[in-house]
């Protein structure tokens, strides 16, 4: 799996996504290739978007560079990165292609305006607030592009043709909550297969927080167990 740490754009690492890594790899059994992309604001958005698809043609490239199977292979990411990975999915299946089993979206933010109740039901006080989430988009140059434009609001792309199923999971308690259900409903709307899991009584991120949320660690183990079944599945790939 090619995977997006979160941040907002502006922030996070593959160091510090090191340990949700290395727990989706021994839960499900695949290779995690975690992706450190530029961040602004020294690299503006939407350069994380750039990265994103770029490091997804290096892999196609070349998968026995890593190690893996070139005909097996998922796409996921947390928060930001999950709408990194949403974005390299539909810029993909724009080129014709599609080599994804699956998409793992965790929390994604998916809307550079926010969508639903969430957004103002949890836009304090609860980890993630509206306020963090504007500064970021400020400060990345995500807020500089039209709401509309895919690259910052993945779940308002007009074309959902041609993308993997996805494996979706929000949290109760989370400001992007209702993003993610939108986009699964869009998404099952088009004629692609969809999960989606709303955890509840969590918080942005619980993946992240298996020490100190003790449904976590289940919840991470039951995602774990769908990626692989995902990529154990027949796959319907258009080779890139």
């Amino acid at each position: 799996m090619l995977y997006f740490h979160g941040g907002g754009y502006v922030a996070g690492s593959v160091e510090d996504h090191d340990t949700l890594c290395r727990d989706l790899a021994a839960l499900s059994g695949c290779t995690v290739l975690s992706v450190g992309y530029r961040l602004a604001p020294e690299h503006p958005f939407p350069a994380a978007i750039d990265d994103g698809v770029a490091a997804a043609r290096a892999v196609l490239r070349d998968p026995g560079l890593y190690g893996i199977d070139g005909g097996r292979l998922a796409i996921g990411g947390n928060s930001a990165g999950g709408g990194i990975a949403a974005r390299v999915c539909q810029e993909l299946a724009a080129e014709g292609c599609m080599p994804f089993r699956a998409q793992l979206l965790l929390c994604p933010v998916l809307d550079a305006e926010g969508v639903g109740a969430s957004w103002s039901e949890f836009a304090e006080g609860y980890l993630l607030d509206a306020a963090t989430v504007r500064a970021d988009a400020a400060a990345s140059g995500l807020a500089a592009l039209p709401p509309d434009d895919p690259r910052a609001s993945p779940g308002r792309a007009r074309d959902l043709a041609g993308l993997p199923p996805a494996l979706i999971h929000t949290a109760e308690c989370d400001i992007v909550r209702d993003g993610g259900t939108a986009y699964a409903d869009r998404l099952r709307g088009a004629g692609i297969a969809v999960r989606h899991v709303c955890h509840p009584g969590t918080l942005h991120d619980f993946p992240m927080l298996t020490g100190l949320v003790p449904s976590a660690r289940p919840a991470l183990a039951a995602i774990a167990a769908e990626l692989r079944d995902a990529l154990a599945a027949v796959p319907d790939l258009v080779p890139c």
